[in-house]
């Protein structure tokens, strides 16, 4: 709970005597009349310096400079500047060497993708092909082995 009574410090001198700046006590020595009202800091503290040198022109919007229109370029292609010095012959011959080019160049990675998945079914359909084969046999020996049994007891 707050108390209703201001706080009051335990010397009653210090009560009575106020903190005053220097230059007010100066102020208040030369016209004591004046001193006694609340002065604003204004009256003690020097100028600040961006208020005298701010200036008060009116506010202009910012003009954007025109951009200059870009000029077009006129664009040369390669087969144009074949066409007038008449090679022209030499175009399909960059293409046949370029295909055989391309043929030496090792497989990327899609086209190894696709030859080890190639590669992997081939040898999974080898040892498949190998698994059938050997039960095959084994199935067939014992087929003739049960026969000769047969055989042997039925004779």
């Amino acid at each position: 709970p707050r108390s209703a009574y201001p706080v009051v410090p335990g010397r009653p001198e210090l009560q009575t005597k106020k903190k005053v700046h220097p230059l007010l006590q100066r102020f208040a020595k030369q016209a004591p009349e004046v001193a006694e009202a609340e002065s604003p800091s204004w009256m003690w503290e020097p100028q600040l310096e961006y208020l005298k040198e701010e200036v008060y022109a009116p506010i202009v919007p910012v003009q954007l400079r025109q951009m200059p229109a870009k000029v077009k370029r006129k664009r040369i292609l390669v087969h144009e500047v074949a066409h007038e010095r008449g090679d022209t012959w030499q175009e399909a011959a960059h293409r046949k060497y370029l295909k055989l080019w391309d043929k030496m160049k090792p497989p990327g990675r899609k086209e190894t993708e696709k030859i080890s998945v190639r590669y992997h079914r081939a040898k999974k359909a080898f040892e498949d092909e190998q698994v059938r084969r050997q039960k095959w046999t084994l199935s067939a020996e014992q087929k003739r082995q049960r026969r000769a049994a047969r055989a042997g007891n039925g004779a």
